[in-house]
């Protein structure tokens, strides 16, 4: 993952009011356990408006045609999940729907003088403790151990 695109996303989507936490490998990252990730994993409010706001975030960034394939509603499916790979760059961005719930699992952290909104340490542990992907057990596992959470 290119940090500092991570960087210009969180600040683009302060400028555009973006309802966001940052998820995932990446946020696994910040909360100082290392390991190499090839995507950004975002939690979103789900909503048209946040989806409209997101994508005039993107396209600031990324003057790409293809943004104009996401559709403000295209979150409000069955399966609120979307992928988007930026041009000519190494890595992709994953939007998930998020649950009001979460919202509460939330912080910022100052990141080079970035604010980025990101789930918790334990938010992000009881995440990724819960699936059955090999990579999130081993990064429950870092967490467990950086933070000191029970099992």
């Amino acid at each position: 993952m290119e940090f500092d695109a991570l960087l210009a996303i969180a600040e683009a989507f302060r400028r555009e009011d973006v309802r966001y936490e940052v998820c995932g490998g990446v946020a696994v990252n910040l909360h100082g356990a290392p390991r190499a990730t090839e995507d950004a994993d975002f939690l979103v409010d789900p909503s048209p408006e946040n989806l409209a706001a997101i994508k005039r975030a993107l396209q600031s960034i990324w003057d790409d045609p293809n943004l104009d394939e996401l559709h403000d509603d295209d979150m409000c499916t069955d399966y609120p999940f979307l992928t988007y790979r930026p041009p000519n760059v190494s890595f992709s961005i994953t939007l998930m729907a998020r649950a009001a719930a979460t919202r509460n699992d939330t912080t910022t952290l100052d990141v080079r003088g970035v604010p980025v909104s990101i789930v918790t340490p334990r938010a992000l542990y009881d995440m990724k403790r819960r699936t059955l992907r090999h990579q999130d057990g081993i990064d429950a596992i870092h967490l467990r151990e950086r933070f000191d959470f029970p099992e």
